[in-house]
């Protein structure tokens, strides 16, 4: 009897731990088809999803694009992917200030839902592009993506 509950116990767990991984690898395509989807851009295969939120619809759907946010780190600098996608060096205050504070901005659409450490610091050096709605900034120093798509 014992034995049984044993392996149906195990089974259960590995089946949920299967569970885990898909949900994993498919947080990470959902989050890379909407940046594909909206901004016309593919993120590089090599780019590890690091942290994404998801504005749900809620009960009743909403006719719209739903805010998104993801972060990407990468081993190595994405010099090429940046180059072909015309990434900006200039510091660009209105970007900024339409990435995070801007009435669509993360801050004001998601800023209670991301983590501190999550919102981008403009205060480093970073790359940028917008796109259809959709703000990418990249952190050289950290080898890090923060990519939001607005809701519209």
């Amino acid at each position: 009897m014992w034995k049984k509950l044993v392996c149906l116990l195990s089974v259960v767990a590995i089946l949920f731990g299967a569970m885990g991984l898909v949900g994993c690898v498919n947080e990470e395509a959902s989050a890379r088809k909407n940046i594909k989807n909206n901004a016309g851009i593919e993120i590089p295969d090599d780019a590890k999803l690091e942290y994404r939120y998801a504005e749900e619809s809620g009960v009743i759907p909403v006719h719209g694009r739903k805010a998104h946010y993801a972060v990407f780190t990468f081993e190595n600098d994405p010099v090429d992917w940046l180059e072909e996608n015309n990434f900006s060096e200039a510091k660009d205050t209105d970007f900024e200030h339409g990435f995070l504070d801007s009435a669509w901005g993360l801050v004001k659409v998601l800023g209670e839902k991301v983590p501190d450490e999550q919102i981008p610091n403009f205060q480093n050096i970073y790359l940028w592009l917008q796109a259809n709605g959709v703000y990418f900034a990249y952190f050289p120093e950290q080898s890090m993506l923060m990519v939001y798509s607005t809701p519209s």
